[in-house]
């Protein structure tokens, strides 16, 4: 309703000062639990390939399904009109599991699976794209083993919808999630992510993280993060990377981070928990400082921030702030809920048993179909 997405803008773009929430970007890897498996600079390269270290099966080690790859490169005005960007997440073995490809002179993107009777690959979806000269990024969303999404400068290249029931009797409802990508490979066999592109390629990160432009201050990341998230009215809705709540908090009339940000994605493989972690941050960067800096536990949030507040910062904003003030004049409850994308609810957990038979040596989906209810649903709009 128009009430709604009036209380989600003021929300979400900041009207309403209790929203605490960051993502931590980084210029390389630092320590602490929170931050990407790998953030690298790339330098112009056109070709990129990564190799995951532990098997995404290994869910003793990882905790959840859930992993992004996230790449980023440059399109220069003549490449904005005839580049090429393809990229694929592929078994140890080398089959495809999904891949896309964007074809800047044609404005087509086209997705790519292996059939699940051969193994060849064949097309999933295809839709329209634009190529502008300046920034691009590409991401692929893991969620569950046949559950995967990607994202083209926050379009999702990803367009059909499955709707599933979730929970157990006599307490299950109906949920609508993208469509169940049909590949013979479900990204639990995954271990190799490449891309090659015609263009440039600058930055890459992978993990149980997010990561956004490190370089333009926090009110356009946070923006930029609100493009690309599930939020239905600002973001991407279902094909977004990361829930809508989880934006970057800023000081009011400044383009600088606040020192204390206290709900920062968790990592349950270092809490044991989805509970959301305090940082200490870089105000000009948004950067955690070398050492540990994150805490899960809400009662020691901000302690040992000393070293990234700057009263200077803050007198440079529309409020002078005093260190601790920020977060003492808000309501505490405020960080209870909890803002995980990464979460699985019960009817998560059931398909991705069905889906993960790590005794079928060949890889290939469980026929069972599970709780799936239709598999044809389609969205009215064309990405």
């Amino acid at each position: 309703t128009y009430a709604q997405k009036q209380w989600y803008q003021r929300r979400v773009r900041g009207h309403f000062p209790t929203m605490k929430l960051f993502l931590l970007a980084l210029l390389f890897p630092l320590s602490g639990a929170l931050n990407c498996d790998i953030d690298e600079e790339l330098g112009g390269v056109q070709q990129y390939s990564y190799n995951l270290l532990v098997d995404p099966s290994n869910l003793t080690y990882w905790e959840t399904q859930h992993l992004n790859f996230e790449i980023y490169g440059t399109f220069t005005k003549d490449e904005a009109e005839k580049a090429t960007v393809e990229a694929g997440y592929y078994t140890e073995e080398g089959d495809l599991i999904y891949g896309v490809s964007i074809d800047c002179a044609s404005s087509k993107w086209t997705s790519m699976v292996s059939e699940r009777g051969t193994g060849d690959h064949v097309e999933f979806q295809n839709g329209h794209v634009h190529c502008d000269p300046g920034d691009w990024d590409l991401w692929l969303k893991v969620e569950q083993p046949f559950k995967m999404s990607w994202l083209f400068k926050g379009l999702p290249l990803q367009w059909q919808i499955d709707l599933v029931m979730r929970g157990r009797w006599p307490w299950k409802f109906p949920m609508v999630i993208p469509k169940k990508v049909p590949s013979k490979f479900g990204s639990h066999k995954g271990h190799t992510f490449t891309v090659d592109t015609t263009s440039s390629l600058e930055r890459f990160s992978f993990g149980k993280c997010f990561s956004y432009p490190h370089d333009k201050g926090c009110n356009y990341a946070r923006e930029w993060v609100l493009e690309r998230s599930k939020n239905v009215y600002f973001g991407t809705g279902m094909f977004g990377t990361n829930d809508g709540l989880l934006l970057p908090d800023c000081v009011p009339g400044t383009s600088y981070f606040a020192h204390v940000q206290r709900f920062v994605h968790p990592d349950p493989r270092d809490s044991g928990s989805m509970r959301a972690y305090c940082c200490c941050v870089d105000m000009i960067t948004g950067i955690e400082p070398e050492g540990d800096y994150c805490v899960a536990d809400k009662d020691e949030c901000g302690k040992g921030c000393d070293v990234t507040y700057s009263a200077e910062l803050y007198a440079e904003g529309e409020a002078e702030l005093v260190q601790g003030s920020w977060w003492d004049n808000h309501d505490e409850d405020e960080g209870d809920e909890d803002h995980d994308e990464g979460d699985e609810d019960e009817g998560d957990k059931d398909e991705a048993d069905n889906d993960h038979d790590e005794g079928d040596e060949h890889g290939e989906e469980d026929e069972d179909e599970g709780d799936y209810m239709t598999t044809e649903a389609h969205m009215t709009t064309e990405a």
